[in-house]
This record gives structure tokens, C-alpha cells and sequence, in this order.
């Protein structure tokens, strides 16, 4: 099949053009309200008007994959602020191919290569678990790849994927609240970090004036690409692990030897890698060599520690993640099941669908308010219960006189809502 731009993806490329839909109705002799139809997907364009927003679109479209840091965000931001942050990218971008990663959750994962030096973690909080699930449920059901694979961490997992999708040309966006995944910042890979207080310490070394490097608020989004990397830590992304062998991280157990944010840069910088500043120690200034010289085996514990590998055996590849059809009943179903009202709330706008309601009438006053709606609808659905559920069926087949008696009637006079009268019930 050749390549062609859907409905679904008008509005992306749309916007990415700077170009409103009247102004693209005008380019294609449509009105505005045919170009809102193609994107809301009520309407397909005709043949005529496909091949030309083909021709106007194909250059720009670019594989895209968005992927998920599943266990972090959670973390971080609860399910609801997930589902918010997952349904605003659903709306704004509509994307093709979207992933959820994570690893096994019934314990807090301990990396490979933090085993040298750590003990078990033990069991994970049971309350986080059930988040967990519940969020992977709504996941699957809204068609994303959920991707997890045993004995591999979240963010090795991550690391693989972005990289086989740079292999093959995707850009890629992170969402993450972990700051090691900063390494595989790369000209077509951003990360979207949500803000925490461990990184804010970085907010000293940035220009104040800059309002995109100003402190952060718990729920905002710092979002990095390479540039913006370079300027806040004066290094190379892929040099991030290096970096932290020097400064340490406490919070993630990196124990770094102690040495400030700007010399460190400046040593990185000078010498490519950690392992190249404890060759050349004889060229180091004296207050950082004597520090190194003591503590060359902590650094390279920290290097080892800060490092991702991207040798994950994932069987699955970026192609696979591509955004499959919802299945919006067992969502509605969720939603009810969880209580989610991020959920619900996203079913009904973009769905054009309310949960479902159902009035039982057994008052007086109950049947003429009904009455008086179904006097003036224009069409209904009606569907009786009764004592046999099988009496016509029988009746044909044994020519026997139906048995059955009515003891309700159900009308719905529109989608999602119904009304039950008893007939034959003493209440």
C-alpha cells in the first residue's frame, strides 16, 4: 500500500506548517468545516483532495516514536497526572507509534550493575502495584505497546528501544522523571523530564534571565534535546555518565569522588572520558589528582553505575509500537472498574461518548416525566423482558401458544441512556 496521510495525522502536520485550517481550507478550495470533519475523523477527504494533502504532507511526515517511562512517572506523578499527561499527547499530537516500557514490578528492581554493590531491594509497595496494573490495563486497551521484558530495568529498556529507532531513522521522544536517561539525548531524541527537586540544584549554573532554566514547580516538564543539555552541564549527553562518576548522585546511589559541577565539565571536557583523567592524572591540577588518585576505583564504580546499556533483548522493534485501534468498551469499562475520571473525561471528549445511564421508573410522577420524552422523540429502541425468554422459539418449533408473559419493558430514547419500567413487579 502506498504511503498516504491519514485523517488522524492532518492536524499534526497541519500545525507544524503554522497554518490554520482556514488557511489550508483555502489551499485545497474546501471549507473550513471539511478540514475540522478530516481531523476529528467524521469525514474522509474524497480521492481528489487526498492526493493533494498527500503531496502537501508526505515530505514533512517523519516516523515518530513517543515512549513512556512507565514506573518513574507513576511515581513521580500518580496515575491520574500519568493519564493526563499520555491523554494531552493523544489530543495535540496524535502520534503513530507510542510505547509504554517497564520491567517487573512485584519487586523495586535492582539494575545488574548496581548488584556488585547493593543488596536486594525487597518486595514493592503493594498500593503501587495495584496502580501499576491498573495503569497497564487502561494502556492496552487504549491499542498502546506495552513494552517489558523480566530481568531487564525500565531504563535499559528504553535505552534499547531509542536506539534501534535512530537505526532506523525514527525521532524519538522520552517521557521519564529519570535524569539518567539524559545520556541518549541525541539530534533526534528529546526527553521530556518531569521536574523534582534533585534536579532543580542545576537551575545555579544557568542564565536566570532564561525563563526555560528557571525554577520549577513539582508537575512541570523540563524538555531537553541536545542543545539545551550542552548549555546547562557544558558536556556532550553521551558524556553524562562520566560527568557523574565525578559529582555523584546520592539519590541514585552514584557516589561520585566529590568534585564541583563546572570542574567536572571542564576535566570531561579536556580529557573525553574518566578513564582518560586517571591516565593522565600527572596533568590534572594537584587539588583534583590527589582526590582522583585516592579515589580512582569510586569513580569508575559511579561510570559503571551511571551507565545504560542499550543491549536489551527486546523481541520487539520500533515498527511494532504503532498505535493500534482503542477498544473503548472495555475503557468505559475501566474507567468505571477504577474510578478514573481522567479517563472518563477523555472517553467523552474525544469519543463524543458519556457513560452509559439507566433509570428504573416506579413512581407515578417518574412514568409521566418519562412519557412526556417519549412523546416527543423522534425515535427509539424498545425491548421487553418477559417470564420465557425462549417462548417464541419453542412455540414455532413445537407449534405451542406463547406462555410467556411481559413483566418489564426497556426504552432507550438515545445512545448511552435507557429506561426500565416493571410491569408486573409488586413494589
Amino acid at each position: 500500500m502506498p504511503d498516504k496521510i491519514f485523517p488522524s495525522e492532518i492536524k499534526r502536520l497541519r500545525k507544524s506548517l503554522k497554518m490554520s485550517q482556514q488557511e489550508l481550507a483555502d489551499l485545497l478550495s474546501v471549507s473550513r468545516r471539511s478540514i475540522s470533519y478530516w481531523e476529528t475523523g467524521q469525514k474522509e477527504p474524497k480521492d481528489t483532495y487526498q492526493a493533494k494533502l498527500d503531496a502537501l504532507f508526505l515530505k514533512l511526515k517523519k516516523k515518530r516514536l513517543y515512549i513512556f517511562d512507565l514506573p518513574s512517572l507513576l511515581k513521580k506523578e500518580g496515575k491520574d497526572d500519568f493519564l493526563n499527561t499520555l491523554f494531552s499527547l493523544m489530543r495535540d499530537s496524535t502520534p503513530e507509534y507510542i510505547a509504554a516500557a517497564c520491567d517487573d514490578m512485584q519487586k523495586v528492581f535492582l539494575p545488574e550493575r548496581y548488584k556488585t554493590f547493593h543488596t536486594d531491594m525487597g518486595e514493592a509497595d503493594t498500593s503501587f502495584i495495584i496502580e501499576f496494573e491498573q495503569t497497564k490495563e487502561i494502556i492496552s486497551a487504549l491499542g498502546i505497546s506495552v513494552v517489558l521484558k523480566y530481568g531487564v530495568e525500565t531504563a535499559e529498556i528504553l535505552a534499547t528501544l531509542t536506539d534501534r529507532a535512530q537505526a532506523l531513522s525514527f525521532e524519538v521522544d522520552i517521557f521519564t522523571s529519570d535524569v539518567l536517561l539524559l545520556q541518549l539525548l541525541e539530534p533526534k531524541v528529546r526527553v521530556h523530564l518531569a521536574c523534582d527537586a534533585l534536579h532543580r540544584r542545576r537551575r545555579r549554573r544557568t542564565d536566570a534571565s532564561d525563563p526555560a532554566f528557571r525554577k520549577k514547580r513539582k508537575g512541570q516538564v523540563l524538555d531537553y534535546d541536545e542543545e539545551r543539555f550542552k548549555k546547562e552541564y557544558g558536556i556532550e549527553p553521551k558524556k553524562y555518565p562520566d560527568y557523574l562518576s565525578l559529582v555523584g548522585f546520592k539519590d541514585l546511589s552514584i557516589p561520585g569522588v566529590g568534585i564541583e559541577d563546572k570542574s567536572a565539565s571542564e576535566l570531561i571536557n579536556s580529557f573525553g572520558t574518566i578513564e582518560n583523567v586517571l591516565s593522565n592524572l600527572d596533568k590534572v591540577e594537584p587539588k583534583f589528582s590527589n582526590k582522583l588518585q585516592e579515589e580512582q576505583a569510586i569513580a569508575l564504580i559511579g561510570k559503571r553505575l551511571a551507565q545504560l546499556s542499550k543491549e536489551g533483548k527486546l523481541l520487539i522493534s520500533p515498527e511494532d509500537c504503532r498505535l493500534q485501534e482503542r477498544d473503548n468498551e472495555r475503557l468505559f469499562s475501566l474507567a468505571k472498574e477504577q474510578s478514573s475520571r481522567s479517563l472518563l473525561s477523555f472517553l467523552e471528549e474525544n469519543l463524543g461518548r458519556k457513560e452509559s445511564e439507566y433509570h428504573t421508573v416506579l413512581k407515578e410522577d417518574e412514568l409521566e416525566e418519562f412519557l412526556g420524552k417519549l412523546k416527543s422523540a423522534t425515535e427509539f429502541a424498545i425491548d421487553f423482558s418477559t417470564t420465557d425468554y425462549d417462548a417464541p422459539a419453542l412455540r414455532e418449533k413445537e407449534n405451542r401458544d406463547m406462555k410467556a408473559e411481559i413483566v418489564g419493558i426497556a426504552i432507550s430514547l438515545s445512545p448511552y441512556e435507557a429506561y426500565y419500567i416493571p410491569v408486573k413487579n409488586d413494589y
